[in-house]
């Protein structure tokens, strides 16, 4: 081979890397950061991709994306970063419910404030509605995942926009309960310390749902026998009031 074939074959390499860097998608997010892909399906909600070298597909929210660059040079303004940043703040008190005690005739609340993307204090409390029985306690939970927002569906349903959280979660729990033996009614106090792990998912427009199970060893105040308690809890909800910067 002639080294004017050498230089041309060269040549030709280097348009055909050119051309097939250029024939790329271009996607720059609302973070400044961009990346070069191939997009296969657009819609307002979601963008669909694919990674040209690996063809792995992946699904990016649309508001995560500033624009879409084309090969052609067409440029689509998907969303605006400032709104984006107003609608889709997170909000940082939830209040959620035990579903399955209502059916007990007990009242049992969550009362959560996240103190960011990753930890929040729960305060739960719990009345039966027959008796003096309750509980009231306080938990710190902290999220094992990253909280990334992306689409949540249930099947082909989509619930909307959130994330899900899988965290661990210390806390301290105290129980009056009315014990009944040999014709007396006696008051049993506890007091525990708990642990439990658990999921929650969080939507951006409001509800919310968590299940979590762990174990509360703890003392009777007024025996200070030591027990073990399982926890189980499963409760639905909606966060009342924005995040402020």
């Amino acid at each position: 081979m002639t080294g004017m074939n050498k230089i041309l074959l060269i040549l030709i390499a280097l348009f055909l890397l050119s051309f097939h860097s250029y024939s790329q998608d271009i996607i720059r997010y609302v973070d400044g950061t961009e990346t070069k892909t191939k997009i296969v399906e657009t819609t307002k909600n979601y963008v669909i991709v694919k990674d040209v070298s690996t063809e792995v597909k992946d699904t990016i929210p649309y508001f995560e994306i500033k624009e879409i660059q084309f090969p052609n040079g067409e440029i689509i303004k998907y969303t605006d970063p400032n709104k984006k940043v107003k609608e889709y703040q997170l909000k940082n008190v939830a209040l959620s419910i035990e579903a399955l005690e209502i059916i007990r005739g007990v009242v049992s609340t969550d009362l959560e404030f996240f103190l960011g993307n990753k930890s929040s204090i729960v305060i739960p409390f719990g009345k039966d509605l027959h008796s003096s029985d309750l509980y009231a306690g306080i938990d710190f939970r902290y999220s094992l995942n990253k909280n990334e927002l992306s689409n949540i569906y249930l099947g082909a349903w989509k619930l909307g926009t959130g994330n899900f959280r899988f965290f661990i979660a210390p806390g301290a729990i105290y129980m009056r309960e009315r014990v009944e033996a040999s014709g007396t009614t006696n008051v049993i106090n506890r007091m525990a310390a708990s642990l439990s792990l658990g999921t929650s998912l969080n939507l951006t427009w409001g509800f919310c749902f968590s299940t979590y199970l762990g174990v509360a060893p703890g003392m009777i105040l007024e025996t200070s026998d030591f027990e073990a308690i399982p926890v189980f809890r499963m409760t639905v909800g909606y966060r009342l009031t924005k995040r402020k910067n």
